[in-house]
Order: structure tokens, then sequence, then C-alpha cells
């Protein structure tokens, strides 16, 4: 494995060469519990900081990601890009959040990637040879958490279920923090059906309160409120009630298999999700 190390202003990449497949977890089963015992993994700091960042980039095998597919960033590709180390430090600095690259060294043609895709989403597209040579981050979906699509929209969850391990809200949000994530955002009924495939022996906390302010649920992913739409589609009728003035978290209810309310003190399972990156 030959590993080079370029420093240009203040982005740092870093490019591995390695037959093997990205670390990442493809696998499109629906089984991702896990213990509270964390897998070790390549640490990587936050994808931005100020405004550019430092990011591992490994040679991957396109077909170890299947049934998932890279996300170009169609509209910004670049040519006569001399080396792959200029192809990831412009990535890098154009699109902070940017998982990846195509990089073509006969053509030096640069194409970004956000990062992965179904292979339903609109434009989806398999890497070509004529493309170049796929380099991903291999540690943004790892640690135990797992890539999973909702439906069959081509969008992608990186979740990991934590089955066995019960906590209050609190403590259950902050250890997700603790992996970079946040406690999981249900906002659509795609998404609450994912959840039903796997959940299916508690109650278990989503990433949804009305903590700071009575009334106005807050989904943690993105900072929006709740709306009446998601009620009708996600709640069972009734809820939310805040029932005896203490429900200010919610849960995905086991029996109803739909969210319900709760007090945050209660000791239940809980989801975490990492944000897929957004160009």
């Amino acid at each position: 494995m030959i590993i080079t190390v370029v420093v240009v202003a203040v982005v740092v990449v870093v490019v591995v060469s390695s037959s093997s497949s990205s670390s990442s977890s493809t696998s499109g089963s629906s089984s991702i519990s896990s213990s509270s015992s964390s897998s070790s993994g390549t640490s990587r700091s936050s994808p931005t900081v100020n405004g550019y960042g430092n990011s591992w980039f490994k040679k991957t095998d396109p077909s170890s990601l299947l049934p998932y597919l890279p996300n170009r960033i169609t509209w910004s590709i670049w040519t006569d890009i001399p080396d792959v180390l200029t192809c990831a430090y412009f990535t890098l600095k154009t699109f902070p959040v940017s998982q990846g690259f195509l990089f073509n060294a006969a053509s030096g043609r640069c194409c970004p990637l956000a990062w992965l895709e179904g292979a339903s989403a609109p434009g989806a597209l398999t890497v070509q040879p004529s493309e170049g040579i796929l380099y991903l981050t291999p540690d943004f979906c790892n640690n135990g958490f797992q890539i999973m699509e909702i439906g069959t929209t081509g969008e992608l969850a990186c979740l990991r279920y934590f089955d066995n391990d019960p906590k209050n809200y609190e403590d259950a949000r902050t250890h997700c923090s603790s992996l970079g994530a946040y406690l999981v955002s249900v906002k659509t009924f795609k998404k609450l059906e994912l959840i039903r495939s796997f959940v299916t022996e508690a109650d278990s906390w989503v990433g949804l309160d009305d903590i700071i302010t009575e009334g106005v649920f807050v989904w943690a992913i993105g900072g929006d409120t709740l709306t009446n739409q998601q009620i009708n589609a996600l709640f069972d009728s009734g809820e939310p009630n805040d029932k005896g003035g203490n429900e200010h978290c919610v849960e995905y209810k086991i029996d109803d298999q739909l969210l319900n309310d709760v007090a945050c003190g209660f000791l239940y399972d809980y989801i975490c999700e990492k944000p897929l990156p957004a160009i």
C-alpha cells in the first residue's frame, strides 16, 4: 500500500491506493442491531473545518458498493487536472462535504461525488471505465453503522440500532453524538417503514422532542419542526398528547408501529443516524 500526503494551504488530503474495497458497510440487510461497544476504525475529523476539510480517500472497487452507486456532482466536472492529489484537493476545497471523486489520469477528468445513492434514484449510473478510478472516504458509514435504502426512491440512510443498551432520551442522544450522529429522524412514512423493518422487539427513541418549547416538536436532524402532515402520517390518532404534562420526547412504539410522545426518562433502545452529505 502506498500512502502519499500533500498539504496545500489549510487543506490536508490523504489518498490511499489499495486493492481492498471500501470499509463502509454496504449490506442491504435490514439486520443492523449492535451492542453498545463500538468497533474500532479510522477516525476522521468533521468534513468541514473553516470551509475546508480533512479527508481520507481510498481507491475503491465500484462493484463492492452494489447495490449502491456513486452520486456524481454532475454539473461541476473539471478537466485538465494533472494528478489524483490535485483532484482530491479541488474536490475538498470546492465541495467540503464531498465524500469522494472519480479521476481519469489519461484525460485529466475529475468528478466530485456526493457519496452514494440507491440504484433507483433518478440519473443513478454505474461507474464507466472512461470516468476513471473511484476514490471514496472509507470511514463515513462505519463503526457499526449500515447503509440502508429508504423505500425505492434511491434515498439512503446511515443507521445504527442499539437494541440491547436501554437509555433515557438524553443519554441516548449523547451517545449518538459521541459517534458523530443524531437520534434518527423519521420525517416520512417511507422512513417509518424502514424503521419497522428492523425494530421488531422493543420501543425505541427517535430524534424528536419539544423539550425547548412545549408543543413545538423539533427534529434532531435539520432542526425543522414537526408538521401536521407528519403527525397524521406518523403518529397514532390523538398523539402527541403530552399526557400528564410531561411527555416531551418521542419513541417508536412497537405495539402500534407508530410514533408516540412519552416522558424522556424512560429507558428505551434507540437508533442513531449519520446525516448523509448533501450538495
